[in-house]
């Protein structure tokens, strides 16, 4: 969620004027509760300052909940927020009942508040347009100060309050020159049970208690909320690991050295290629060389890149000696029953008999050989699923039309394969599948699996699998074909028309591994529409990773091919921090951080989110490793024309000053990387993750709020 600007206090009727974008507030996940926006009456004079950001009773405000609407609120009851922070961070449901945010007064169209300031609001906007007569909040965060009384008047007005009596401030009384009315015109005390008395003075008993035993030990002066804008797609690409535009098959990222006209790509922490088993395997079966693959591992190393790659047994476009296409080694062609020629166009073409066992033990022992070398190898990204199909991308087209050698008809496709194929392009069978599959799990249990999702049986048994590593998709002909393919897309598919549970699972993939995508060479419907195909499905299906293949885009479709890397992926940002602005020294501080994905898909790597508390030198005096779990903060996407939507999520954490002395101290953020593969050998560290936000230091921390400890 963007953040909301703070807003200012305005007189004579007028409203506040808003610096920034904010969205519908979200429901509390924790405490489980609807924001509540509420209503109430103040009377301000010229001097009076304001409590509180117009923004959603659900955490944004005081971080306490409104669980019913009420009129209006009173400052002594306000005061109860600070204390009761430090006791429960915010979270306990006994204190859910008490109501001390009020947010905005007189929401004339019924909306919520940030629906109406959506935008920026111009002096000449008046209260009517804004649809509130006041907006409540402190022109700096520093500006809020909270008058203190005694706790027996604290808990008077509270249970006032919550009876719906009325109860006037005498201004007289009030330092800030505030009045505030507790008003019961929409608080029926005819609907107030005895039972809920009784409950709440119970409540308000145990607090006033509780307040007393903590203001012996922790003393939090005031609170402060910081916030600051995200960094816009319009602005040059983040480039972190697993996300954005990929080098992909040795083809440098685009835009190329020799395209002048824009700006050069900002780099890539992701590099992959594909190799043909011929290149692996050339002279017998039991010999291999790893040198074409170490090569390239070693180079993407040097740009500080990991790589991933796929071993292909048969490519249409690729292997040529001669006049034969042959992927395979040929000592493997020479084994009887292991391969088929075919003849067109003036050319051999060797295929693999993708179920013969002539074929498969080979291959199972190449995978083998290859995870035996691999896995713990953390400068490998990811092995992608190989061995069947064209380009091992798990389809049999060319050789089905060009070759004229398709797999089972539709009606046939489960007896002959045991799974329904309802395009004639498979020809492997069900049980030749869980060898692989079997094989493939094996090798690499510690390291990421992708899968090319073109054949549903494959799809299904992977995603059925439970590796360390959830496995991935990847998807040729991006700006054609949709990622999870026409058989999980399309509505005359078999699989989509008998909710197949495969579609559910291969749709809901993003959520736990990446979706990884190559461009398609062709532009069937036009350079326009290939790019808007492009970028629609990369948000739509939560794309990861765009390769540097594409077809170069002409200047009316640049900025949609260079959006469409730019959603792709992760793109985190601290949207807002509530700290407390001064406290005691020795306290234990409660803080909530609000991390905002931005992006179409979360991290699936694995990051540690540190908070670090430095001194006046810059020097790291405390350290809190959060339990903030980014990979699961990623919004489900259905793209129109506008940016993608975001997911947020509060991290609340407390942090200790034990031993620290009196003086001001800054808060800050970095996310660390902590990827590692068990027994991982060739270590890779990654320096923290690029946020979506200035102020980023030398140490790749990101100041997010200031501290005072005072006596």
């Amino acid at each position: 969620m963007m953040r909301a600007a703070q807003r200012t206090l305005r007189r004579s009727g007028s409203c506040c004027r808003s610096g920034g974008r904010s969205a519908t507030p979200p429901r509390s996940a924790s405490a489980g509760l609807v924001p509540v926006f509420v209503e109430f009456e103040v009377t301000v004079r010229p001097a009076a300052a304001c409590l509180y950001r117009c923004r959603d009773a659900d955490h944004q405000a005081a971080r306490l909940y409104v669980t019913g609407p009420v009129s209006c609120i009173d400052f002594g009851i306000a005061e109860i927020a600070p204390l009761a922070r430090t006791i429960t961070t915010w979270r306990e449901e006994p204190l859910t009942a008490l109501a001390p945010a009020a947010l905005a007064k007189n929401y004339r169209s019924q909306q919520t508040f940030d629906q109406h300031q959506a935008g920026p609001a111009t002096d000449s906007e008046t209260s009517a347009a804004i649809g509130c007569d006041y907006c409540c909040t402190a022109e700096s965060p520093a500006s809020i100060k909270l008058p203190r009384h005694s706790e027996a008047e604290v808990i008077r007005r509270l249970i006032m309050f919550m009876s719906g009596q009325r109860y006037d401030v005498d201004p007289k009384n009030d330092k800030a020159g505030t009045q505030l009315q507790i008003c019961a015109s929409q608080m029926k005390c005819a609907a107030r049970s005895a039972m809920l008395a009784l409950a709440l003075l119970m409540v308000t008993t145990s607090l006033w208690l509780v307040l007393r035993d903590v203001s012996k030990s922790t003393t939090v002066h005031s609170w402060r909320t910081f916030a600051a804008a995200a960094i816009p797609f319009s602005a040059t690409d983040l480039v972190n690991p697993k996300r954005g535009q990929y080098q992909d098959a040795g083809i440098t990222l685009y835009p190329r050295s020799a395209t002048s006209s824009y700006p050069a790509w900002p780099g890539t922490y992701d590099a992959g290629d594909r190799f043909l088993w011929s290149q692996i395997q050339p002279a017998n079966a039991d010999n291999y060389d790893f040198t074409s693959i170490d090569k390239e591992i070693a180079a993407a190393r040097t740009h500080n890149q990991r790589f991933h790659f796929r071993i292909m047994a048969f490519a249409s476009c690729c292997g040529d000696s001669g006049n034969t296409v042959m992927g395979v080694p040929q000592w493997l062609h020479a084994t009887p029953g292991a391969t088929t020629d075919y003849y067109s166009g003036g050319e051999k073409y060797v295929v693999p008999n993708w179920n013969a066992d002539a074929y498969l033990t080979p291959l199972e022992h190449l995978i083998a050989a290859l995870g035996a070398r691999y896995d713990h190898d953390e400068r490998v990204e990811w092995f992608e699923f190989s061995g069947y199909g064209d380009f091992s991308e798990n389809h049999i087209w060319f050789i089905a039309e060009n070759l004229r050698a398709p797999g089972p008809s539709p009606e046939n496709s489960i007896a002959q394969l045991g799974y329904y194929s309802q395009f004639t392009d498979q020809s492997i069978t069900k049980a030749s599948i869980t060898r692989m599959v079997n094989a493939t799990l094996t090798a690499f249990p510690d390291t990421q699996i992708i899968v090319a999702g073109d054949n549903p049986e494959i799809t299904r048994q992977l995603l059925a699998a439970s590796p360390r590593r959830p496995v991935g998709i990847r998807a040729d002909c991006l700006g054609v074909y949709p990622p999870p393919q026409l058989w999980a897309t399309r509505p005359d598919s078999w699989y989509v028309q008998h909710h197949d549970p495969v579609v559910t699972a291969l749709l809901a993939r993003w959520r736990t591994a990446p979706v990884v995508t190559e461009w398609c060479n062709d532009q069937p419907n036009g350079a326009a529409a290939y790019f808007q195909q492009a970028i629609e499905d990369t948000v739509k299906y939560h794309v990861s990773l765009v390769a540097s293949n594409v077809v170069p885009p002409t200047s009316d479709t640049y900025d949609i091919w260079a959006r469409t890397n730019k959603y792709a992926g992760y793109r985190y940002a601290i949207t807002s921090a509530t700290v407390p602005d001064s406290a005691t020294p020795g306290s234990v501080l409660p803080i909530t951080v609000r991390w905002t994905n931005f992006g179409t898909a979360p991290s699936y790597d694995n990051w540690q989110v540190v908070y670090e508390l430095r001194d006046s030198e810059n020097a790291v005096v405390k350290t809190v490793q959060s339990a903030q779990a980014l990979h699961n903060i990623g919004a489900e996407q259905n793209y129109t024309t506008q940016d993608p939507a975001s997911a947020t999520n509060d991290d609340t954490f407390t942090l200790p000053t034990s031993g620290l002395p009196a003086g001001d101290y800054v808060l800050a953020a970095k996310v660390v990387w902590n990827d590692h593969k068990p027994k991982g050998i060739d270590t890779v560290n990654y320096s923290p993750m690029t946020l979506a936000q200035a102020g980023r230091d030398g140490d790749g921390g990101y100041p997010i709020g200031s501290i005072q400890l005072t006596r």
